[in-house]
């Protein structure tokens, strides 16, 4: 049972298949022991029920009093985390249910305070690996990149090239992986489209959009609601348009789900409200700040989630899928001169 949980493929056939809902709440203050303490998990069952579950993880000592970013991503029951210092940043991967963490080696940053980096973390279920991508660009406000790398959990023991792979990015768009590749929304001066990552294989492709729709990265994002590609369209005002793709790759299998801002409640600021998960009985999960709300498409009703217990929500609310998959045990085929655990 075990070895069985602590699979890679568990984190997402538990995802697709449980009757539970995971999501991870960050709330950050500024520095990594503070987001050690303020790491919540909430367990949703089928009726609503909501329970907080404080996490509390196990951060190494060279990890501790530096300011950090937040939480950068979930995926398959380990999240990635981006620590700062000095002229550096540090990158961990960690299980937030262990309470396992390790570093991976540390990276100069370009150009200091000029430039603008991305980390995404991504799983392939084909080679069984875990992997990190850093994406340098010009400027928080420049979607031209300067450099890319990525480094393989486990296999690796610096940040290797993908050299001018992206040549442009936009900063501020959601990333998810799924099926062994990273999905986003790419708009170029000629183009637009979910462009995708082959962790696999290393190499960019595309993957279809709803059939007609005309994609616009500054109003839309891809989803990842139960094991499954979504994309969130905020183009009209009015409402909001969640597309999932039933089956992977294929174009016919997009449908849609319209829901207007006026059957939320008056006292809801809807147009800051995020949709972050699908329950098992079809009800989207939306938050922000310190509102969880779950939404019935069939009844076009929704409910106030009740009594977790915390504060303020951070606006990036993360699903999650348990898991008890090792981080350490991931690095023990790497030949790292030091390996921090």
């Amino acid at each position: 049972m075990v070895k069985l949980i602590s699979e890679s493929s568990f984190a997402d056939d538990y995802g697709r298949n449980s009757p539970f809902t995971h999501l991870l709440l960050p709330i950050n203050r500024g520095i990594a022991d503070t987001i050690s303490q303020r790491l919540y998990l909430l367990e949703i069952s089928e009726n609503g029920d909501c329970i907080r579950r404080p996490i509390k993880l196990q951060l190494l000592e060279s990890m501790k009093r530096r300011f950090s970013k937040f939480v950068v991503g979930s995926c398959s029951g380990l999240l990635s985390l981006s620590i700062c210092k000095p002229g550096a940043e540090v990158i961990c991967v960690s299980n937030p249910l262990t309470g396992e963490c390790i570093e991976l080696p540390e990276h100069e940053r370009d150009r200091a305070d000029k430039s603008f980096v991305l980390y995404k973390m991504g799983f392939s279920p084909f080679v069984d690996k875990f992997k990190v991508l850093r994406i340098a660009c010009k400027s928080w406000d420049d979607s031209e990149t300067e450099k890319c790398e990525i480094f393989t959990v486990g296999v690796d023991d610096r940040w290797r090239s993908l050299g001018n792979l992206f040549s442009r990015m936009c900063i501020w768009a959601d990333w998810i992986s799924l099926n062994g590749a990273l999905h986003w929304i790419l708009q170029d001066s000629s183009t637009v489209g979910i462009s995708t990552f082959d962790l696999a294989e290393e190499k960019v492709g595309r993957i279809s959009h709803p059939p007609g729709l005309v994609l616009d990265s500054s109003t839309m994002n891809v989803a990842l609601f139960r094991n499954q590609l979504n994309l969130v369209d905020c183009s009209v005002p009015s409402q909001i348009t969640i597309w999932t793709m039933k089956e992977y790759a294929i174009a016919s299998s997009w449908t849609k789900d319209v829901i207007l801002k006026s059957w939320f409640p008056p006292d809801v600021h809807v147009n800051k409200l995020i949709p972050v998960e699908r329950l098992h009985n079809g009800d989207i999960v939306f938050g922000h700040c310190a509102v969880l709300i779950s939404f019935n498409v069939k009844q076009k009703k929704c409910s106030q989630f009740e009594g977790f217990g915390v504060p303020r929500i951070a606006s990036r609310i993360i699903t999650y899928a348990p898991s008890f998959r090792s981080p350490v045990e991931a690095t023990k085929e790497a030949h790292w001169g030091t390996i921090n655990v």
